[in-house]
C-alpha cells in the first residue's frame, strides 16, 4: 500500500482533528454497518461491566474493558487500512494478519499501562499514606466506608495542604500517561499499514510532538463525546418514554441494554473512526520517509 504523506514532520492540530472527522463525513455509508456490528458486540459488555461496577467487582470491570478493547480491533484495522490508504482500500471487516497483529500491539500497549499504572497507583497510595499519617488520620477507618463517604472523610483528614499535594501527584500521573499515549499512538496505523507489528518502532517518530498529538487525542474524544451525548439525549428519551423512566440507570434491564446498544453505535460511529483516521493522518505526516 503506498502511503502519501502530509506535512511531513509537523503536527497541525486542528488539521488532523478535522481529517478525522472528515473520514466520517465521507465514509459514514460504509461506516454505519460496522458500527452496528460493534455495537452488537459491545453492547452485552457494556451491561456486564456496569454490573461488576453496581457490585464494586474492579475484576469484571477490568474483564469487561479489555474485551472491548479485542473487540474493537477488526474495527480499528478497518479504518486504519482506508484512512491511511486515503480512500484507496476497502472499507471492510477481516480476519488475517492485520487483525493478529493490532491485538498483539494493542496487548503488548495495554500491559505496558497496567505496569505503569500499577506502578503509579503504588507511589500513590504510599504519598497518600504517609499524607494520612502525617495529619494524624486512620487509614483503615475510611476502608468500609461507601466511596462518597470515603471521599468527605478522605477530604477533611487531608485538609486543604494535603488535598493539594495529592491532587497534584494524581495529576502528574495522568498527565505521564497521556504522554506515554501520544509517543506510542502511531504503532497502531503502523501496525496494519506496515504489515507487522510495531510498537517502539515508532517512538523516535512522535519525538517532540507529544504535546501537539496529546492535544488532537483530547480534541478527538471531547468532539466525540459531545457529539454522542447530543445524539443520545433523545435516545434515551424514547427508550424511557417506551419502558419507563428510570430504567436506563438499571444494568440488564431491556432499556439498558437498548441504550447500550445504541450508546455503542453511537461510539463507533463518532469516536473510533475519528481516532483512526487522526492516528492515520498523523501516522502519513511523522512517519520519516524511506
Amino acid at each position: 500500500m503506498a502511503m502519501p504523506q502530509n506535512n511531513p514532520g509537523r503536527v497541525p492540530v486542528f488539521e488532523s482533528v478535522r481529517e478525522g472527522f472528515a473520514f466520517i463525513a465521507r465514509d459514514w455509508r460504509g461506516i454505519v454497518p460496522l458500527a452496528l456490528i460493534g455495537a452488537a458486540a459491545l453492547a452485552p459488555l457494556q451491561v456486564w461491566q456496569q454490573t461488576a461496577a453496581a457490585r464494586q467487582d474492579m475484576g469484571g470491570v477490568i474483564g469487561a474493558s479489555m474485551l472491548a478493547a479485542l473487540v474493537n480491533v477488526p474495527l480499528l484495522a478497518a479504518y486504519f487500512r482506508r484512512a491511511a490508504s486515503r480512500g484507496e482500500a476497502p472499507l471492510a471487516l477481516r480476519a488475517g494478519a492485520d487483525e493478529a497483529n493490532l491485538a498483539g500491539a494493542t496487548a503488548s500497549v495495554a500491559f505496558l499501562g497496567f505496569i505503569v499504572a500499577t506502578v503509579g497507583a503504588l507511589l500513590v497510595g504510599m504519598a497518600l499514606a504517609a499524607l494520612l499519617m502525617r495529619s494524624g488520620a486512620d487509614a483503615s477507618s475510611l476502608e468500609n466506608l461507601a466511596p462518597q463517604e470515603a471521599a468527605a472523610a478522605l477530604s477533611k483528614a487531608l485538609g486543604a495542604d494535603g488535598l493539594l499535594v495529592f491532587f497534584t501527584l494524581v495529576t502528574a500521573f495522568a498527565a505521564f500517561l497521556l504522554w506515554l499515549t501520544a509517543r506510542l499512538v502511531l504503532a497502531y496505523p503502523a501496525t496494519v499499514v506496515e504489515k507487522r507489528m510495531l510498537i517502539f518502532s515508532t517512538w523516535g517518530w512522535t519525538k517532540g510532538h507529544a504535546m501537539a498529538i496529546a492535544a488532537c487525542l483530547i480534541l478527538v474524544m471531547v468532539a466525540a463525546l459531545v457529539l454522542t451525548w447530543i445524539a443520545g439525549q433523545p435516545i434515551g428519551m424514547l427508550i424511557e418514554l417506551a419502558l419507563g423512566k428510570g430504567t436506563l440507570a438499571t444494568a440488564g434491564t431491556p432499556a439498558n441494554w437498548l441504550f447500550s446498544f445504541a450508546s455503542g453505535f453511537l461510539g463507533n460511529m463518532f469516536y473510533l473512526p475519528a481516532y483512526a483516521a487522526t492516528a492515520a493522518y498523523l501516522y502519513r505526516g511523522l512517519r520519516p520517509s524511506a
